[in-house]
Parts: C-alpha cells; structure tokens; sequence
C-alpha cells in the first residue's frame, strides 16, 4: 500500500504539529494543564493568607463565608502577588454550596502555600 500526501494534505499535517508543539511549550502537556509561577509572598498576600487560614473553620455559613471573603479581599487590595490576588475573588462565589466552596477555598490555601506561605 502506497500513502501519499497532496500539498494541501502535507500543509494541513504540518500545521497540526506546530499546534501541538505550541501547546506543549505553553504547559498543556501535563500536571492539570497549567503550570504556577510562584511569586514573593509580600505582605499584603501574607495578611490574606493567614486571615483566610484562620477564618476558614468558622466559616461554615453563606453569611459568615462572604465576611470571610471580605476580609480577604481587605488584606489583598495591596498585595503585587497576582497569583494569591487572582484566587481571593473565588472565596465570595458559590458560599452557599458547600462542595464547591471547600474547591474555590482548597485551591486558595494551595496558591498560597505555591507561593510560600505556610500556616501558622
């Protein structure tokens, strides 16, 4: 059996690998599909991570998960870490729902420790 390209067929094959080589150089290869940059923890990040850690246990109500959110938010307004800013907004969704409150509050605690905060 013989297998021959046309020109459109070889531009079309080409085009696919160069695809999936940009993917994987973007970090779409593997471990969950992003790679983290971790930042200096300054401050601003730090008082939001250890306001989170040492609300979280009491927050087990919509009302008293959004205070805990509002904290949060207070601490971070002038933090340059753009990894631990980025997930605080996450800890005001969904606090009525307490599976995907415990995810947006898991992955929160997990940028913070990426970005070498450790509790207390």
């Amino acid at each position: 059996m013989k297998f021959k390209l046309d020109r459109r067929s070889l531009i079309i094959v080409a085009a696919v690998v160069v695809v999936g080589f940009a993917l994987l150089a973007r970090g779409w290869g593997g471990a969950g599909g992003a790679q983290e940059q971790a930042q200096p923890l300054d401050a601003g990040a730090k008082q939001a991570c250890d306001d989170f850690e040492a609300g979280r246990r009491d927050a087990t109500s919509s009302a008293s998960r959004l205070q805990l959110a509002d904290k949060v938010a207070l601490s971070i307004k002038d933090t340059e870490n753009d990894a631990v800013a980025d997930a605080a907004p996450a800890l005001g969704r969904d606090t009525d729902d307490n599976r995907q409150w415990r995810v947006h509050a898991d992955a929160f605690t997990k940028t913070c420790r990426l970005n070498g905060w450790t509790a207390r």
